[in-house]
């Protein structure tokens, strides 16, 4: 059973600003420390078949440029990964857009700090993307009974099986070669300019 007033009294919530190129941004920041190794939490924080232990299934491509997929929740595009010290995404739902910044640092022998933080310019409206971006970053803290006692290896047994069709490499752990990123980026846009040709052409 989780301790709830101890779990409240361990995460640290503040409020920033910043400048994203989007525009003038605020930032929500919480954070928490965990008893394990910064490898072990960024694992956690990635890997498709852990994910779902504190949050929800995920499918797509995690590596750098690729697309993610929340089920029943917000995706978006990867931007930045440096593992094992975290990660930025957009974070995109009901046609908003905000940017999610995972940091991870050693906190002591064995110990992790997570900071998870949560970017919106002044044009987004606070709807539902907000409303969704702060249920993910509320969602960590289900995290909060995590790692259990037995050691890594002895849970693997009882990770969920992998989403169908899920790639095998876990998010940022091989980030393919900027070529590549602009390959996906125009793969993405010829769809739509053979749309705008064909409709052109009629």
């Amino acid at each position: 059973m989780i301790d709830v007033t101890g779990q409240i009294s361990a995460v640290e919530r503040r409020i920033g600003a910043r400048t994203l190129p989007a525009g003038q941004a605020r930032v929500l920041t919480i954070a928490q420390t965990y008893d394990a190794p910064v490898a072990d939490v960024f694992d956690a924080c990635t890997n498709p078949e852990r994910i779902p232990r504190w949050f929800l299934p995920v499918s797509g491509d995690l590596s750098l440029g690729g697309r993610y997929q929340l089920e029943g929740n917000a995706g978006g595009t990867v931007e930045r990964c440096d593992p094992p010290h975290g990660f930025a995404a957009t974070w995109e739902f009901g046609g908003e857009v905000s940017w999610i910044e995972v940091r991870l640092r050693e906190a002591g022998a064995g110990r992790t700090r997570l900071s998870w933080n949560t970017s919106r310019t002044s044009t987004t409206s606070g709807g539902p993307s907000t409303v969704r971006a702060r249920s993910a970053s509320a969602g960590i803290w289900r995290w909060s009974a995590w790692p259990p006692t037995s050691p890594p290896t002895a849970r693997a047994s009882t990770r969920p099986p992998r989403p169908s069709g899920w790639p095998r490499r876990t998010a940022c752990a091989s980030s393919p070669s900027p070529a590549t990123v602009r390959r996906r980026r125009a793969s993405r846009r010829a769809p739509q300019q053979t749309r705008h040709t064909q409709q052109a052409t009629e």
